[in-house]
């Protein structure tokens, strides 16, 4: 975008706001296609004992060679995680990235505690859970990643400049400085700049990208115009009475950021459940 167009749209210019970046979306691929690629011998390593008591390798080498196998998973690739779980008790926000640590770091320490005493080692089951905590990130990021993008094209339907009447004379500006009040020139094949009303002038409208609509929609004096609409036919002078952050199209933007950032209620309800049993679990 136009680095004077998000001057002049203040409500647009977080647009990224909630939205996965694309680095973000790489780095939870990345993570989930090598966890996976380490998890998945180890499960094959696993199975066979779970189902027939038996092992690929005699013990304890199956059990090393799945402690050494699941270890960058957790310990490497999941560190962040880790780290910013464990955050979460000074900071008193038990979250499931707290949970995630807490499960996998005692599952991983089940397998050498195993060594020395009677118990069944789940260190594989560790990589296992972070594996499946990478994989539902990226497929979130990458879900909130799109939904950034939509919100881009919406801002590409934008205006880039405008041709306006001042002092009588035609002058061709930045759509950021058009003010409330200025008429505005649209000829045919041109996108129109702001919310208005038409003052003079008749022509046919395409507001199929902002309202949905097909077919175009007639306008004469006193009608109502979309900005990022485009006026096929006629020459239009419009009057604008919306500009910047109050246009219609800011008004869609914003609700799209909203739907994106905010949390259905479901997801309250798991945070609440989170907030509590996490707590309970630590304490047990």
């Amino acid at each position: 975008m136009h680095k004077d167009m998000d001057k002049g749209h203040g409500a647009h210019g977080g647009h990224h706001h909630g939205s996965a970046s694309t680095d973000e979306i790489s780095s939870w691929k990345k993570k989930t296609i090598f966890a996976w690629f380490i998890t998945i011998p180890v499960a094959i390593l696993m199975f066979p004992e779970e189902l027939f008591r038996t092992t690929f390798f005699p013990e304890p080498a199956n059990s090393i060679i799945i402690l050494v196998l699941a270890f960058p998973v957790v310990f490497i690739i999941g560190w962040k995680t880790i780290k910013g779980g464990f955050r979460g008790i000074t900071d008193l926000n038990f979250n499931m990235d707290l949970l995630i640590s807490i499960g996998t770091i005692i599952a991983y320490l089940s397998g050498i505690l195993s060594f020395f005493f009677p118990l069944d080692s789940y260190s594989g089951v560790a990589a296992m859970i972070m594996s499946i905590f990478f994989t539902g990130k990226y497929i979130e990021a990458k879900a909130r990643g799109k939904a950034g993008q939509e919100i881009q094209k919406l801002l590409e339907l934008e205006a880039k400049d405008a041709m306006v009447v001042r002092n009588g004379e035609e002058k061709k500006i930045l759509v950021s400085e058009i003010k409330p009040g200025d008429i505005l020139i649209v000829r045919p094949g041109e996108k129109i700049p702001t919310d208005g009303i038409v003052v003079k002038g008749e022509g046919n409208v395409d507001e199929s990208m902002v309202t949905g609509e097909s077919k175009l929609i007639y306008k004469i004096k006193g009608s109502s115009v979309i900005g990022a609409t485009i006026n096929e036919y006629g020459v239009l002078y419009v009057k604008a009475t919306k500009v910047g952050k109050d246009t219609f199209l800011s008004y869609i933007i914003k609700l799209v950021q909203e739907a994106q950032s905010s949390k259905i209620p479901v997801q309250e309800f798991a945070d609440k459940v989170t907030n509590i049993f996490v707590p309970v679990v630590i304490e047990i």
